[in-house]
C-alpha cells in the first residue's frame, strides 16, 4: 500500500529533475524514498527529505495569486527562515499591491540573496504588442526620457515620417486591443478580443474593485474614470454621478490602484514635488479597461481614443522613468502634471531621474491626438519650461523649442531602455 501511495503521489504531484528524463526523475525519487524510508520510517518522512536524498534540490516553486492569501508575507517569511525552501528558488505573483510594503521589509533585498527581489509585471507596451502581431513597422531605438529631444531622437523622428500613417493606425489598434497579452493574443487570432476575457475583466474588476456592490459598478466606475482622465479628478463631482458617497468613492479607487488597474499623476510643484492637497489626474493602466463598457453593453459609448491616447503616454512615461528607478510606480510618483499661470496645464511635467551617474529631467510632454492645433499645445509647454514635446496624431516637426512627434513614435521612444 505505502509503495503504492508513493507512486501515485510522485505520478500527480513530481516535478522533473534537472538534465534527466521524467522516467529517470521518478525512478531516482522512488529509490530515495525507500532509502528515506529505511532511514526514519514512513511517518516522519517528508517530501523535502526525499527530493534531498534524490539529489533534486534546489526547487522552483510558484506560487500565482500569492496576495490573494491573508498574511501570505509572514508565511512566506516562516517557511524560509526555518525550512528547506532557504535554499530553493520561490516566484510570488500576485495582481494587488496589498500588503508589499510588509513583504518589501520582510523579504527585502539581503534576506534573498537576489539583489532586486521585487518585478513589477504591466501590460504590454506598444513595442511588444507591434512585435507579437507581426506589424509591419520600423521600431526605433528607446532613448532615455531626458533625451526625447536629443539629437538621436530627431534623426529616428524624421526617418519615421513616411511610415506616419501606418504607425497611426497600428497606435489605433493598440488602443482598441490594449496590451493584455490574452487580449492581444485574441485580436492575433480572430481580429477581435474573446467575449470570455471580456467577461474575465469584468469579473475581476468586481472582485477586486467594487465586491459586494452589483456587478454593473464596475462598469460605471469606468465609464466615469475614462470620461474624466484628461482632468485632474473631482472626487466629491464624480462621486454624485455614480451616486455614492465621497468616502466609498475614494476605497473604490485605492482598490483600483492597488490592484494595478490605473495609477494616479498629481501635481508637481516647480521642484517636482507633490503639490499637497490637489487635484489628482487618473488613469486606466490599459486602453481596454476604457473600452470594457462598450463591449459589454453596444449601447454604451466607445471610447474616446484621445483621453486614451494622453492615458497610454502617461503610462509609457512612467515605465520609462520605473526603469530608472523601480520603486516610483508603486509609489505613484512616476509621473506628475503642472499647473501654469494663466490656468492651463502641461499634461506631463519635467521629474528628476538619475542617468549614468548624473541627474536630468525628463522632457515635457503635452499630448494633442488631433490632426491639427498641435501648436497651442507647444504654447503652453514652451510658456512653462521654453521646452517639450507635444505628442500629435500624424505631425513631425523637430525645428524650434518645442517638437510635434506623433504618439506611436513617442511611445516607442519611451520604452524601457
Amino acid at each position: 500500500w505505502k509503495e503504492s501511495n508513493v507512486r501515485s503521489i510522485l505520478s500527480e504531484h513530481m516535478g522533473r529533475i534537472a538534465g534527466v528524463t521524467a522516467e529517470e526523475t521518478r525512478d531516482r525519487l522512488l529509490g530515495a524514498a525507500a532509502s528515506v524510508f529505511a532511514r526514519l520510517g514512513y511517518e516522519k518522512a517528508s517530501i523535502s527529505d526525499i527530493t534531498a536524498e534524490a539529489g533534486s534540490s534546489p526547487r522552483l516553486w510558484l506560487v500565482d495569486e500569492v496576495t490573494s492569501v491573508v498574511g501570505w508575507e509572514q508565511v512566506v517569511k516562516e517557511l524560509r527562515d526555518n525550512t528547506a525552501l532557504a535554499g530553493d528558488g520561490v516566484v510570488l505573483t500576485g495582481s494587488s499591491a496589498s500588503g508589499l510594503d510588509e513583504a518589501v521589509r520582510s523579504l527585502g533585498a539581503g534576506r534573498t540573496n537576489v539583489a532586486d527581489p521585487f518585478r513589477l509585471l504591466l501590460p504590454m507596451t506598444f513595442r511588444e504588442v507591434l512585435i507579437a502581431t507581426g506589424a509591419e513597422v520600423p521600431l526605433p531605438e528607446p532613448v532615455s526620457p531626458d533625451a526625447l529631444q536629443g539629437e538621436t531622437a530627431s534623426r529616428s523622428a524624421l526617418s519615421l515620417v513616411a511610415f506616419t500613417d501606418e504607425l497611426d493606425l497600428a497606435w489605433q489598434r493598440y488602443l482598441e486591443t490594449g496590451g493584455f497579452p490574452r487580449a492581444v493574443g485574441d485580436w492575433s487570432r480572430t481580429g477581435e478580443v474573446s467575449r470570455a476575457f471580456v467577461r474575465d475583466l469584468q469579473a475581476w474588476l468586481s472582485a477586486e474593485v467594487t465586491w459586494g456592490e452589483p456587478v454593473e459598478s464596475a462598469v460605471g466606475l469606468l465609464v466615469a474614470l475614462h470620461h474624466r482622465t484628461t482632468n485632474p479628478l473631482d472626487v466629491t463631482e464624480t462621486a454624485v454621478a455614480l451616486h455614492t458617497t465621497r468616502d466609498k468613492l475614494r476605497i473604490r479607487l485605492e482598490r483600483l490602484t492597488r490592484s494595478f488597474a490605473a495609477f494616479w499623476c498629481h501635481q508637481s510643484d516647480a521642484e517636482g514635488h507633490r503639490v499637497s492637497h490637489s487635484q489628482s489626474k487618473l488613469y486606466l493602466i490599459d486602453p481596454l479597461l476604457a473600452r470594457l463598457p462598450n463591449l459589454l453593453d453596444e449601447t454604451e459609448s466607445p471610447p474616446d481614443l484621445t483621453r486614451s491616447t494622453e492615458a497610454m503616454l502617461g503610462l509609457a512615461l512612467a515605465r520609462s522613468v520605473t526603469a530608472l528607478h523601480p520603486e516610483r510606480f508603486l509609489e505613484q510618483r512616476a509621473v506628475m502634471y503642472a499647473r501654469t499661470g494663466g490656468g492651463g496645464e502641461v499634461d506631463f511635467a519635467p521629474t528628476s531621474v538619475a542617468v549614468g551617474g548624473s541627474r536630468f529631467s525628463t522632457c515635457p510632454i503635452e499630448s494633442k491626438w488631433a490632426p491639427s492645433g498641435w501648436k497651442s499645445g507647444a504654447r503652453t509647454a514652451r510658456g512653462k519650461y521654453g521646452r517639450g514635446v507635444v505628442a500629435t496624431k500624424n505631425t513631425t516637426d523637430v525645428t524650434g523649442d518645442v517638437w510635434a512627434l506623433p504618439a506611436p513614435v513617442v511611445a516607442l521612444f519611451l520604452d524601457p531602455l
